[in-house]
């Protein structure tokens, strides 16, 4: 006879992406929707920090929680001279006690100079040399139909609106064409970022974490 067994439970790895604001947000919410991570190896909780001098805070608070595998961060690097967003990656240093060992680009996703970089990618070849809104609102026009984008909310969801699976795909072929150092202008290493998160493996997430 055979005894009854307790049956297996396959527990999602619990990942956080803090991101810098409602466009970050957003946008993984958005591709979370679309299905495109790996919702059966991955629970991902995303946070508004509502501005890149909170993240810092954010961060710190939710990797010492000890509820996270692996804490992430997902934000603009801003124009030159990169101020505050050199200022976030000293921060964190300094909070992982400046560990030599510690790759910051397997904690922070950036685009640069902004996010938008990122999801214009979505829609064609786009080298955007500056975040200024009122600079980038005529090609937004453009390749999302939204007019004097402002980054409101309606507008960022009226943007939301038009990604699909279809044109992530084009995104990311676009987007592994750009360089990956943060200095560079355009760039983006959010092509890594989204290979963690459709990854099978949690190969990654161990090698991550015996950096920290």
């Amino acid at each position: 006879m055979v005894k009854n067994r307790k049956p297996k439970i396959n527990k999602k790895l619990d990942i956080c992406v803090v991101c810098e604001g409602s466009e970050e947000f957003e946008y993984l919410s958005k591709l979370k929707k679309l299905s495109i991570f790996n919702d059966k190896k991955y629970s991902i909780t995303l946070c508004n920090a509502k501005g890149i001098t909170n993240i810092i805070n954010v961060y710190s608070y939710k990797f010492q929680s000890g509820s996270y595998c692996a804490v992430l961060i997902f934000c603009d690097t801003d124009d030159h001279p990169f101020t505050q967003y050199k200022e976030l990656k000293k921060k964190l240093q300094e909070f992982h006690g400046k560990n030599k060992f510690l790759d910051l680009p397997e904690i922070i996703y950036f685009g640069n100079p902004c996010t938008m970089q990122i999801i214009l990618s979505h829609f064609g070849d786009v080298k955007l040399k500056t975040r200024t809104k009122s600079k980038n609102a005529q090609l937004i026009k453009i390749l999302t139909s939204v007019d004097s984008y402002q980054a409101t909310d309606k507008q960022i969801m009226s943007v939301m609106q038009k990604l699909t699976v279809e044109n992530y795909k084009e995104m990311l072929l676009r987007l592994n064409n750009l360089s990956k150092v943060d200095n560079s202008v355009p760039s983006s290493n959010f092509y890594n970022m989204v290979d963690k998160l459709t990854n099978n493996s949690d190969k990654w997430i161990i090698e991550f974490n015996n950096k920290l």
